[in-house]
C-alpha cells in the first residue's frame, strides 16, 4: 500500500507531463555561434535550456513570440533554426533575436559587419606553429565581436585557460591582446604582433607567444589557425 501511494504521488507531481516544465535552477538561452555577422550571411541558432554542464534543446512548443529587432535588419527562417542578415543592413548595427519562455524573455545580439570587412571574430584551432620551441598547442583561440578573446589549450565544455580584451587594426594588421583573467596563465606571454589572413583564409599570428617554454631567447612564434 505504501509503495502504491508513493507511485501515485509521483504521477501527480506538478509538471510531470508538461514538456515546458523545468526546475527553477534551469536557465534558458539562445545559442549563436561566434562567427562574423556579415551582410547577407545566414547564421544558425539554437534555443537551449538547462544547466551549463547539461544543456538541452528548448522544445519548440515552449518558445513563443519570436522576433528580430530592427525588423528590417534580418529575417528568421521558418524553422527558427537560423536568421539571415539583410543585404543592406548597416555595418555596426546591433541585431537582436528574441523569444519568450513563459513570461521570461530570452535574447541574443550580433553586430553587423560589412561584406568585405576584415574581422577576427570566430573560434579557431591551431593548425601549425613555427619559430619557437616547446609551444603549447592551442586547441581553441576565440575572438568575439565585443573585443574579447580567450585561449584554451585543451577545450572542455566552457573551460578557458586565459582571456581578456583585444584591439585590432585591419589596415595595418596590428593586434594587441591584454589578459584580465584566467585559470592558467603561462608566464612570459607575448600578445602583441601582426594578424592577417592568408589566401586560404587561414588566420596568421606573427610575433606572438601564446604559451611556450622559455629558452635562451624569448620565443617569438608564427601561428596558423
Amino acid at each position: 500500500m505504501i509503495v502504491s501511494l508513493a507511485a501515485s504521488l509521483l504521477l501527480l507531481a506538478p509538471g510531470q507531463d508538461d514538456p515546458c516544465f523545468v526546475p527553477g535552477s534551469f536557465a534558458h538561452w539562445l545559442e549563436v555561434p561566434e562567427t562574423p555577422a556579415r551582410q547577407g550571411a545566414t547564421i544558425p541558432i539554437r534555443a537551449m535550456r538547462g544547466l551549463p554542464y547539461a544543456p538541452e534543446d528548448e522544445p519548440e512548443e515552449c518558445a513563443s513570440a519570436w522576433r528580430v529587432t530592427p525588423a528590417d535588419a534580418a529575417a528568421l527562417a521558418h524553422d527558427l533554426r537560423s536568421f539571415t542578415i539583410a543585404e543592406n543592413a548597416e555595418p555596426g548595427m546591433i541585431v537582436t533575436i528574441s523569444y519568450q519562455v513563459g513570461e521570461e524573455p530570452v535574447t541574443a545580439s550580433v553586430r553587423v559587419i560589412g561584406r568585405d570587412e576584415v574581422v577576427l571574430t570566430g573560434r579557431r584551432r591551431q593548425q601549425s606553429v613555427s619559430g619557437c620551441e616547446g609551444a603549447e598547442h592551442v586547441g581553441e583561440l576565440e575572438f568575439t565581436g565585443e573585443g574579447r578573446f580567450s585561449v584554451t589549450y585543451q577545450p572542455f565544455e566552457r573551460y578557458r585557460d586565459y582571456w581578456g580584451s583585444y584591439r585590432y587594426d585591419p589596415a595595418t594588421g596590428a593586434l594587441e591582446m591584454t589578459t584580465d583573467g584566467g585559470n592558467r596563465v603561462p608566464p612570459d606571454l607575448d600578445l602583441s604582433g601582426r594578424a592577417y589572413f592568408n589566401p586560404d583564409r587561414r588566420l596568421i599570428l606573427e610575433g606572438f607567444n601564446l604559451g611556450a617554454q622559455p629558452s635562451l631567447q624569448p620565443p617569438v612564434c608564427t601561428y596558423i589557425f
